[in-house]
């Protein structure tokens, strides 16, 4: 939906110095942080976006508007 490229991933644990360190030599241009498992911290040396989403609806909301909510995380 981003139309965007994946160059890596991480998690579910937070990512190792190791990990970090491969992600950033791949020079991500945005970190996609999932809400429900924090871990982007780590990422903050990246020089890269970070943003954190919600992937999944919670009991006040439901999918269309975990979409909307995200799309307008990214545009902001």
């Amino acid at each position: 939906m981003l139309d965007a490229e994946p160059v890596g991933t991480y998690g579910p644990q937070p990512p190792t110095a190791s990990q970090v360190a491969g992600l950033a030599a791949k020079k991500p241009a945005l970190v996609l942080d999932n809400s429900a498992m924090p871990g982007a911290n780590p990422l903050s040396s990246i020089n890269a976006k970070c943003v954190t989403i919600v992937n999944f609806p919670d009991e006040s909301q439901d999918l269309l508007s975990v979409y909307r909510a995200v799309s307008t995380t990214l545009a902001g």
